[in-house]
């Protein structure tokens, strides 16, 4: 994975944050994706259309519930998380539609959806079409080994 290790494990996230600085400017600039040829790398929805289109992508998308999501984000910034902001989840469910859009005009992306409950309830099968998405050999039970269902908190 390309990280840098300056966001650190807190209360919402207490197995890290595997992220890369640089990311979150990739509107600005994508010139760091050379380091990134043959790693993993956290990219959030709404910044994908941003990567350079003279790489080859393959992008595992984790869907979860909406609900699901924006539950969480407003927990982790303090805000009443039975309280759904209309905005947020229109913006949310506008990114994923720019997703589908995006990932259809670049000739250079594959993209695979894994369903985060899937992740959860069916380990070994989202494992397997992982791998199979991926083409490359992995360890299959440090990948298990990384699925923590008690961090499965904020449910609708």
């Amino acid at each position: 994975m390309l990280t840098d290790g300056n966001r650190k494990s807190d209360v919402s996230n207490p197995k890290g944050y595997f992220e890369y600085d640089p990311v979150m400017a990739l509107h600005k600039d994508n010139s760091w994706l050379g380091e990134a040829q043959n790693k993993s790398v956290k990219v959030v929805a709404p910044l994908l259309k941003f990567l350079d289109p003279k790489y080859r992508y393959k992008v595992i998308f984790m869907n979860r519930d909406i609900n699901e999501v924006i539950k969480s984000q407003q927990k982790m910034i303090g805000k009443d998380p039975d309280v759904l902001p209309l905005k947020l989840l229109e913006a949310y469910t506008k990114h994923l539609n720019q997703v589908e859009i995006w990932k259809e005009r670049e000739p250079n992306v594959e993209l695979i959806y894994v369903n985060y409950n899937d992740v959860l309830d069916n380990t070994n099968e989202a494992i397997n079409k992982v791998i199979s998405f991926l083409g490359v050999n992995m360890d299959k039970e440090a990948m298990a080994n990384c699925v923590d269902k008690s961090l499965y908190r904020n449910k609708v």
